[in-house]
């Protein structure tokens, strides 16, 4: 995976693009569409998470991470 790559993701925004098979899909600035699996959701406090429809890229940086992994390894 290309580190500079990530980081130009998550340093811009990301919006809220699209629902579906219970995963939120999002937009970063570039483009690059990444899943959220709701599932995979959790806050710290055992509330539900908050999930904007537009947010600053360094919050989803693990799931941007994780979806650009996947796509490497395929």
């Amino acid at each position: 995976m290309a580190s500079e790559e990530l980081k130009v993701r998550v340093k811009g925004k990301v919006q809220f693009a699209f629902f579906r098979d219970m995963t939120l899909f999002y937009e970063c600035d570039d483009g690059y569409v990444f899943g959220v699996p709701v599932d995979e959701t959790s806050a710290s406090d055992g509330n539900s998470p908050t999930f904007l429809a537009e947010d600053k890229g360094v919050y989803f940086m693990r799931w941007i991470r994780k979806s650009m992994q996947n796509e490497e390894g395929q």
